[in-house]
């Protein structure tokens, strides 16, 4: 045991909270490997209902509600720490539904899709005060300038690099 363990308590170095994995260095590449294969899995089980004559939009439902669902759960929390090789293996996911023609050539990216769902929750909790993210927004910024229009009017915070991977910094910056 080492100086300063507490007796009875384990020391792990990846944990599952709400349903995905993060690491002892704040990484989230165990979950972008269990997301990965959880959807190549799905493949069987879509390869079957191409089978029993399920085409074209339909099928492209289905994989959007089962697949890209379970892929885009909570990828505003996640998304910012993932590094390029992991966005690659996500990325070849949906390549490869595509390919299949189980989702339509227009398919967008899959950085797209989780940009266009992190721009979607921000612009919620931007409009309602009564959602629980809209309390760690930084307090509005009063300008007597008229300066050109911005996506949000919040007091951008000092951040470091490991701040702006998260959800609100990552926002705040971007917009």
């Amino acid at each position: 045991m080492g100086l300063g363990a507490t007796p009875g308590l384990e020391r792990v170095t990846s944990m599952t909270i709400l349903g995905f994995a993060i690491s002892d260095t704040l990484g989230f590449g165990s979950y972008a490997h269990r997301i990965c294969c959880r959807a190549r899995q799905s493949f069987w089980a879509l390869r079957t209902l191409v089978a029993h004559g399920l085409r074209g939009p339909p099928l492209h439902d289905v994989v959007r509600a089962t697949t890209l669902a379970r892929m885009l759960y909570a990828s505003p929390d996640w998304w910012g720490f993932t590094n390029r090789s992991e966005r690659d293996r996500l990325q070849a996911v949906v390549s490869r539904l595509v390919r299949f023609k189980h989702l339509p050539d227009d398919t967008l990216t899959f950085e797209q899709m989780c940009q266009r769902a992190d721009t979607s929750l921000f612009s919620a909790v931007l409009a309602d005060s009564g959602l629980v993210l809209h309390d760690l927004l930084p307090p509005v910024k009063v300008s007597t300038y008229h300066l050109r229009p911005r996506a949000h009017d919040h007091v951008i915070p000092p951040a470091d690099s490991l701040m702006r991977k998260t959800y609100i910094s990552r926002m705040l910056f971007e917009k």
